[in-house]
């Protein structure tokens, strides 16, 4: 799948807003993570984004982050991480990091 370039050229606007604001605050703009909301997001949406450098997802709902997980694991190998709240625990919404890397 070839590079979506209107994506990449949104993801590097908002990440040049990070930068600027994270200077405005007089914080390192490398100690700010951009997380993309992937709910309602296909996979190949999710991959898309992957393609033009976005690298952290949430999802909101465990049951919908796990086949995500599946269709996107050549992208993400071992380093999938989650959020789990003990609401999650009693079978209710959480917040679902869908591919995190450094």
């Amino acid at each position: 799948m070839p590079i979506d370039h209107a994506l990449k050229e949104r993801l590097t606007i908002v990440q040049a807003r990070i930068g600027a604001a994270a200077y405005k605050a007089g914080r390192d703009a490398s100690s700010i993570r951009l997380v993309l909301a992937s709910k309602t997001q296909p996979s190949e949406a999710i991959r898309a984004a992957y393609q033009a450098g976005a690298r952290d997802f949430g999802e909101n709902y465990v049951q919908e982050a796990i086949p995500k997980r599946a269709d996107l694991a050549d992208l993400t190998g071992n380093s999938m991480a989650s959020d789990r709240s003990s609401a999650n625990q009693q079978g209710k919404d959480s917040r679902e990091r869908l591919l995190s890397h450094p």
